[in-house]
């Protein structure tokens, strides 16, 4: 028996016959070893990482079902996959950590999702009219809990906010489609925990690799940097597009700076330590990281000169820290390219 044809067996011997999936419970979802695996351990992020396997499992049979045009199957799994999202959010909703929310686990589900996704809206185009809307509601279904967790990463959570009152949060920060359009006034931009914008924590999921992934790091430190010096000469923002950073404060953005900067040495350091990344990318990263920080290190001092002018007692204290972790990274840069120790 052909590969594919064994997987339809067991997946059906798993569902029964095919119908619509309406109800969102982990009993009717979840396989008789999903759900023991899943009762096992009253662990968020196991839960998380229970839910992306599963994700991942019933796109491999859509799939299938697809190749093979079987398209009653193929709505069974796309109503699986759309009545699990809200699973998801309860799960997330009720959660305390903040460091649970933002785990490696989460970030691993949010890539997961991105590939599904672009896999619903390939295999959309080939679908019979009379079941595109099932791939658009499904399509539509994880996009807007992809956003969720995306927005979840970035440390954007309302207290308290449970079920759909955790989705109806992230509206008025314009993360679900639709939302806000007709408002007279633009909303403000959600600011994550780092102080990094959507656009730029996407870009760092996008780039795993470390050389790479490390440039996004500096280039986000050194953006900080050029919108402080063009604030604190009172110049008119000039370029085609808003200014993603319109809304940051000083102190956000010096935040923002430390947070880059401390990236950039917890990624070298963890694919130093776990060598998954060649000796070869290291060095270019750690040269990367002291040319960078030698070349920001002194356009710190201006910022912190306003500071005190000011009296802006925290942005002095963000300031304080970003030359603290800036002064850091140079000299462990240095001692990792092999210069001895001071």
């Amino acid at each position: 028996m052909r590969l594919s044809a064994l997987l339809l067996v067991l997946l059906g011997s798993w569902f029964g016959p095919v119908q619509q999936v309406s109800e969102h419970k982990l009993e009717d979802l979840l396989t008789a070893n999903e759900l023991r695996d899943y009762r096992r351990r009253d662990d968020y992020r196991h839960h998380i990482d229970l839910f992306r396997k599963a994700f991942e499992s019933r796109t491999n049979a859509l799939t299938s079902y697809v190749r093979q045009q079987k398209w009653d199957g193929a709505v069974l799994f796309l109503s699986q996959m759309s009545a699990l999202a809200p699973l998801v959010e309860r799960a997330s909703a009720t959660v305390e950590n903040t460091n649970h929310l933002r785990s490696g686990q989460v970030k691993d589900l949010e890539i997961a999702l991105r590939k599904i996704i672009a896999t619903l809206q390939e295999f959309l185009s080939a679908a019979p009219f009379e079941h595109r809307e099932h791939f658009q509601k499904a399509h539509q279904r994880l996009e807007d809990l992809r956003k969720i967790l995306l927005a979840q990463l970035l440390g954007h959570r309302t207290e308290g906010s449970e079920d759909s009152g955790f989705a109806a949060a992230l509206v008025s920060h314009g993360f679900l489609a639709g939302a806000l359009r007709a408002e007279a006034e633009p909303a403000r931009p959600f600011q994550s925990r780092d102080r990094f914008t959507e656009e730029e924590f996407v870009r760092i999921q996008n780039n795993q690799d470390l050389l790479k992934r490390v440039e996004v790091f500096l280039d986000i430190a050194g953006d900080r940097l050029l919108e402080i010096q063009r604030r604190m000469a009172k110049q008119e923002w000039d370029g085609e597009e808003e200014n993603p950073l319109e809304f940051y404060t000083y102190t956000d953005m010096v935040h923002a700076f430390n947070q880059a900067i401390d990236g950039v040495m917890i990624n070298i350091d963890e694919k130093a330590a776990y060598k998954t990344a060649g000796e070869d990318e290291i060095e270019k990263s750690l040269g990367a990281l002291y040319k960078a920080v030698t070349e920001y290190i002194p356009k710190l001092e201006p910022v912190k000169a306003m500071a005190m002018e000011t009296q802006d007692r925290e942005l002095y204290s963000k300031v304080l820290q970003a030359e603290e972790t800036s002064l850091t990274a140079q000299r462990g840069a240095l001692y990792g390219l092999g210069a001895p120790p001071e």
